[in-house]
């Protein structure tokens, strides 16, 4: 499972497997213009797309919440 770190800057995803993956929170949203996508995080350009303040929300709420991973 890939999993977004909800405090690291710039953005970092980790793959888990079985047994090591930690708790984390999910994200539900609609998709529109502008979305993050993998491949975003994976090159570094998801600043530049207007989905990254979801995101960054997201982290922000879920890291509120004490997970470290969305």
């Amino acid at each position: 499972m890939m999993l977004l770190n909800t405090t690291a800057r710039p953005l970092s995803v980790l793959e888990f497997h079985d047994e090591s993956t930690p708790p984390y929170a999910i994200l539900s949203h609609t998709w529109g213009d502008g979305e993050v996508l993998f491949r975003d995080i994976q090159n570094g350009t998801c600043e530049l797309k207007a989905g990254i303040g979801k995101v960054l929300s997201c982290c922000a709420i879920a890291a509120l919440y004490s997970f470290d991973w969305v």
